[in-house]
């Protein structure tokens, strides 16, 4: 998970490709081949990490705030579980 950012001084700078490389690595491990993620999701993804390491200046342009929290929606088997658990909180370990 290192991999997905840089240390500059001491503050971690993410990836966003690297991000999204390990987020289908890991989808593929745990929930098959038939995991992928197209550029709906990539949008979507984008917002939750953004979210989850807290990066002021990119929530203020996206108009997003910290304390309103985030509804992930979808169909059955379109990745909720699988972003939110299984990966996003393994890649974003404050």
């Amino acid at each position: 998970m290192e991999d997905t950012y840089n240390l500059v001084n001491t503050t971690k700078q993410y990836n966003f490709n690297t991000c999204l490389s390990f987020i289908l690595e890991r989808g593929k491990k745990l929930y098959g081949d038939e995991f992928i993620i197209n550029q709906f999701h990539k949008d979507a993804l984008y917002k939750v990490l953004i979210y989850a390491i807290e990066d002021p200046a990119t929530l203020d342009r996206l108009d997003m705030y910290l304390d309103k929290g985030l509804l992930l929606m979808g169909a059955p088997n379109s990745g909720k579980t699988a972003a939110r658990s299984s990966i996003i909180s393994r890649l974003v370990a404050h």
